[in-house]
């Protein structure tokens, strides 16, 4: 059984990238907030588990964890914060966190916004910006005011959303304890998260399980140690609230159902019924449960022998959106999808020549094992001084070692960005 050694990552991390942002809105050195940010990601990052890390005195050897930020984590894991965390956030509206959720807006015209007009959260800067009272200030203007309303109305839009890979990483969570426990016959992530929605609302599980032991699986589902609360415990789905806001539901089938449920509760609401019609013409009825021929339920081991029931061969979740994908499935023309193998590099990644984990031959080498054929280096430039920005001669000096390394590895591209 999986302990909560993610959640402790989780937690502390968040904690570590609230502080380097309550850093910044006060005005503090930007070293300090910088060291703040690399702490989460280094701890965002760790492969060992980080009470080990702790116990053995080791947190320290990490790179991306210095002193004062080792001694935080440790006070984070036992305590859940630290002192000076909750005296700065005491000092900061508490709403200026969620201005900084605006598109556009970062830590410094927030908190220019703050001092200046009195901003304390979305309310009143919307007004703010309906009154025309941004466009005199530093750094603002008619277009600024524009395109934080919009920004604003993008927020109320995907409010009590998540997205895809913060969602994704807690469902895998509920999804491993389920997998290991001995009940359990197979389980998969399904809805919106299985289709890869970039954002959710919540996520969904289905699990086969024999009847009998029901009460047992939903049990370990519902207290496992990154519930924050039940919301409802039954024999056949239970829903439980996640530590970060996340809802996850647990829906338990047999193992004879699971195929049927799976595809049913992957599917959006119109390819589902787009199904059911098709379905429906063939003289069945299909539906979670199964699909039937008058009262006989069809027997089918996975999804790809459900779709055959119905006279479709495999369509990915990714592509059951209902836009046209069942047609393209019955004429045999649905798309190839890409998959990671298919990657061949990326355009913008951050050495430690800024404020990243590795070195550019290490990136390039990384690049080099997973296959690809080019690498785009593009740390930041010397404005961000937050984050170590390049001024020119330091750019110099990295496009030399790139130039190097070119004629180390000729058959790999390195990209000066």
């Amino acid at each position: 059984m999986p302990t909560d050694r993610d959640s402790h990552k989780q937690r502390v991390a968040a904690v570590l990238e609230e502080m380097s942002l309550l850093l910044e809105l006060t005005g503090a050195n930007p070293f300090k907030s910088r060291a703040y940010a690399n702490g989460a990601r280094a701890v965002q990052s760790l492969d060992e588990d980080l009470e080990t890390l702790l116990e053995e005195d080791r947190l320290r050897a990490v790179k991306g964890i210095g002193k004062n930020i080792a001694v935080h984590v440790a006070e984070i894991v036992r305590d859940e914060s630290f002192a000076e965390y909750e005296d700065l956030k005491a000092s900061v509206p508490a709403g200026l966190l969620d201005v900084l959720r605006i598109p556009g807006l970062g830590a410094k015209k927030v908190r220019t916004l703050w001092k200046e007009i009195g901003v304390t959260g979305p309310a009143e800067l919307e007004a703010a910006a309906r009154g025309g009272q941004l466009r005199d200030l530093a750094g603002f203007g008619r277009r600024s005011e524009e395109k934080i309303l919009e920004g604003i109305a993008q927020l109320e839009r995907y409010a009590g959303r998540f997205l895809w890979h913060h969602a994704y990483a807690r469902a895998v969570e509920f999804e491993r304890l389920l997998r290991e426990h001995p009940k359990v016959q197979r389980v998969s992530v399904a809805g919106s998260l299985r289709r890869r929605m970039e954002t959710v609302h919540d996520a969904d599980l289905v699990a086969a399980v024999d009847e009998r032991d029901r009460d047992e699986v939903m049990t370990a589902f519902v207290e496992a140690p990154v519930v924050e609360r039940v919301m409802a415990k039954g024999a056949t789905k239970s829903s439980v609230l996640t530590a970060g806001g996340l809802t996850v539901d647990l829906r338990a089938v047999t193992d004879r159902e699971f195929p049927f449920a799976l595809h049913h509760f992957t599917g959006s609401k119109e390819h589902n019924t787009r199904l059911r019609g098709r379905a429906k013409k063939r003289g069945l009825k299909m539906s979670e449960w199964g699909v039937f021929r008058g009262d006989e339920r069809l027997s089918a081991a996975n999804e790809e022998e459900v779709l055959g029931l119905v006279g479709l061969p495999w369509i990915p979740p990714e592509l059951r959106e209902d836009q046209g994908e069942v047609d393209a499935a019955d004429a045999g023309g649905l798309p190839v999808l890409l998959e990671p193998e298919d990657l061949r590099g990326v355009l913008h990644v951050h050495t430690t020549y800024s404020d990243g984990r590795n070195t550019l031959r290490e990136m390039v080498e990384a690049a080099q094992q997973r296959g690809w054929t080019y690498l785009g280096i593009s740390d930041h430039s010397q404005t961000p001084v937050y984050a170590n920005g390049l001024p020119v001669e330091r750019v110099r000096e990295q496009h030399r070692e790139i130039d190097e390394l070119r004629r180390e590895f000729p058959d790999f591209s390195i990209f000066k960005g």
